[in-house]
């Protein structure tokens, strides 16, 4: 099975990176959160995954009909870590975060 991770938006809300997808949160009941695909409203895909306690429980059976955006993932990765890193050491110029986690990408994607 593949890994779970959370990462927080460019505004701040919580967000899952799951087998090439990016998810958002769409509810919460009695621990049980339900995240959503990212590209649902463009593809009119409801790609949906369940987790409880940061683990994955349940995901759609259905394929995606958006395609794995793995190099996007990982910028939004890397742009996670640079925030949190930039919130809690102040003695490092973010500028300097930004860079050093940048520089040890690599991003070696087929594009087409």
């Amino acid at each position: 099975m593949a890994e779970i991770e959370f990462i927080t938006t460019t505004k701040g809300k919580p967000s899952v990176l799951f087998s090439g997808h990016q998810y958002r949160i769409i509810r919460d009941i009695h621990g049980v959160v339900t995240w959503l695909c990212v590209n649902e409203k463009k593809q009119r895909y409801k790609g949906s995954i369940k987790t409880r306690e940061g683990k994955l429980i349940a995901s759609s059976e259905k394929p995606h009909v958006c395609s794995s955006q793995e190099a996007e993932l990982d910028v939004q990765k890397k742009l996670h870590i640079c925030r949190k890193r930039a919130r809690e050491d102040l003695s490092i110029p973010v500028c300097e975060i930004f860079r050093r986690e940048f520089m040890v990408c690599n991003f070696s994607y087929h594009i087409h």
